[in-house]
């Protein structure tokens, strides 16, 4: 080949490198924008121990159909590393429990919809509490983690940002039967169910951004734990129930929370030990707001701080449990307990109430607090 030839050779080479380079650039590109779904149908994992429901064939929309299967299947599919279920946008109707027995499972959602279902809409909104949604029967425990061939803890499982809407005020939202280490709680909507969340030696648990509320009691944690942070969540429950109910709790955070009405205690925590109560919004309508009492063995708590507290009696009613108006607004049987910076409003209460009882315990001081009337 003569010389002109082969530089007209080399030129066309390299053009046709240089298209073919640009083309697999474009298609990378596009891929990157591809959703999860049409990844799938392309044979393309979008990451590994990423699950879509859609993908195992949920079904929205379908009161008959049991998408707690559906779940099962995945978390029975991930390996020792556990993995990620995406719940989209949709009414996933669940009729059994959905059953996590192993560690670092996550379910996440598109989002976490509406307040509740009576919250109104517009073209621009979702209708009837929208978001990913797990719509549960009456009595039916939603998610529950329980490893029936282990005693181990389950470890790092994570909620986040999709509803458990019940269809009758009883049940469980989400439950662990055995000691957990790290679940977390995420802008979660959880409501019409008898408890929003149960855990039993729930160590490092942090509940936060999410919305707890039309249950009975919204958050029991009981057995024992360790560093349990329940911060800045909208919490309710109803005069059968208490809004937060803990059972031995040790080194735990009550923070920035707004609780409010029925609930017959908005805190009960039973023999707590060097807690912090601080910066929530309470109202109520009862005395014993705030409680800490003595355990089941009969031991009290110790070294617990309740400050800057705004707590209100909106209206009062005789309390569910029959409790006197001088049980106290707040009621304390622990020792080494400091009470600083509330602001109480109890104008509501009738004549004779007690602001702050200390039943039992020594060392507790109480300074700087604001009530009204005196």
């Amino acid at each position: 080949m003569n010389g002109i030839g082969s530089y007209y050779m080399k030129k066309i080479v390299a053009t046709v490198v240089v298209i073919q380079v640009i083309i697999i650039g474009l298609a990378v590109a596009l891929l990157a924008f591809l959703p999860g779904d049409t990844l799938a149908f392309l044979g393309l994992s979008q990451r590994t121990g990423y699950y879509n429901i859609l993908d195992y064939g949920a079904q929205s929309n379908r009161p008959s159909f049991d998408n707690a299967k559906v779940f099962n299947e995945i978390i029975q599919e991930m390996g020792p590393n556990g993995g990620t279920i995406y719940i989209p946008v949709g009414n996933f109707y669940i009729n059994s429990s959905i059953n996590i027995d192993r560690s670092y499972v996550s379910i996440v959602g598109d989002n976490s919809g509406l307040r509740s279902g009576v919250d109104g809409s517009t073209p621009n909104t979702q209708a009837g509490g929208g978001g990913a949604k797990l719509i549960v029967p009456s009595g039916v425990t939603a998610i529950q983690m329980v490893d029936e061939e282990s005693s181990q803890r389950i470890s790092g499982v994570t909620f986040k940002s999709f509803q458990i809407r019940g269809e009758g005020n009883n049940g469980i939202g989400i439950e662990a039967i055995q000691d957990t280490d790290r679940v977390v709680i995420d802008d979660l909507v959880i409501n019409n169910v008898g408890v929003g969340v149960q855990l039993h030696g729930a160590d490092a648990l942090s509940i936060r951004h999410s919305w707890i509320s039309e249950t009975k009691t919204s958050i029991i944690l009981n057995g024992a734990s360790q560093q349990a942070s329940i911060v800045n969540n909208a919490l309710g429950a109803q005069p059968d129930g208490v809004t937060i109910e803990l059972e031995n709790p040790q080194w735990y955070t009550i923070s920035g929370n707004n609780i409010y009405p029925d609930g017959a205690s908005n805190i009960r925590l039973y023999n707590p030990l060097y807690g912090n109560i601080s910066n929530n919004t309470i109202s109520s309508r009862y005395t014993g707001v705030i409680e800490l009492l003595p355990n089941k063995e009969g031991a009290y708590g110790d070294g617990n701080m309740i400050s800057n507290n705004n707590i209100s009696i909106s209206t009062y009613r005789p309390h569910p449990e029959r409790k006197e108006h001088d049980w106290g607004i707040l009621h304390i049987g622990a020792s080494n307990t400091f009470i600083q910076g509330n602001q109480i409003n109890a104008e509501a209460m009738p004549k004779g109430y007690t602001a702050i009882t200390l039943a039992s315990g020594e060392n507790n001081r109480v300074s700087n607090n604001f009530i009204s009337p005196e």
